[in-house]
């Protein structure tokens, strides 16, 4: 009796240390999204879709009549304790036809103010063939005068035509 409590301790103690699901993020991780949770939260946009994702269910889109998705906003103070220079944007795009959209980073004096950076990246440069997922990813040097109440804004935006963008699994991190 006693062997069968050892072991059957020994395989409860295997089993809880196991994991199904591998939630270890990198440790320069600002933020990230795959668009799965935010149905139902308050989020009302035409941009959050599930006509296509690159994971899960939900992506965003830009198209005609929707010239901006949705967009990321965060105070900088709130995304890291220490200042960040340089930033790393990663997704996956989708274009149905060739366009010209931008996933836009900008960075605001403050939420009110205007912009004191933006940059972003030509979806039109990197993503060469129709209706295939394409990672797309840019490293942007933030302004020597960073401040904690800076506002971080990332968004897709741009003409496309008769075409449709799609952005799905969006990461952010402190670049080295």
């Amino acid at each position: 009796m006693r062997l069968f409590t050892y072991a059957a301790l020994a395989l409860l103690a295997a089993a809880s240390s196991c994991s199904s699901k591998n939630d270890s993020k990198p440790d320069n991780l600002l933020t990230s999204n795959d668009f799965e949770s935010l149905e139902g939260w308050g989020v009302e946009s035409p941009s959050l879709t599930r006509e296509k994702a690159h994971s899960g269910q939900y992506s965003i889109k830009v198209q005609k009549g929707i010239d901006f998705s949705l967009t990321y906003k965060n105070l900088l103070g709130k995304l890291s304790p220490t200042k960040i220079n340089r930033i790393k944007v990663k997704a996956y795009v989708l274009m149905t036809k060739p366009a010209g959209p931008s996933l836009t980073v900008q960075l605001m004096k403050t939420a009110d103010d205007g912009a004191e950076f933006n940059q972003g990246i030509n979806l039109a440069e990197v993503v060469k063939k129709p209706n295939e997922w394409v990672e797309v990813e840019k490293t942007f040097t933030l302004p020597p005068n960073v401040a904690p109440s800076n506002q971080l804004r990332i968004y897709m935006w741009g003409n496309v035509g008769d075409s449709v963008v799609y952005l799905d699994d969006l990461e952010v991190t402190i670049a080295e």
